[in-house]
């Protein structure tokens, strides 16, 4: 899967409910465009958020899955 530009290998069998994945990159509204397909059609439902990482002050997209 490819986000902003950058290819990322995830495995979806271990993002459990309650777990959280962050992309970063600078227009997060693009990037939940290219995420949503993905995890719609593997049927899984998240929460996505804006957010700028406390630790490092990057700026991505967060999602949570449900």
């Amino acid at each position: 899967m490819k986000v902003a530009g950058v290819s990322y290998d995830i495995n979806w069998r271990a993002f459990t409910k309650g777990a959280s994945l962050f992309f970063p990159c600078l227009d997060p509204k693009a990037a939940k465009r290219e995420i949503r397909p993905v995890l719609r059609r593997l049927k899984l439902k998240v929460v996505y958020k804006s957010v700028v990482d406390t630790k490092s002050g990057i700026r991505g997209l967060r999602i949570w899955r449900m």
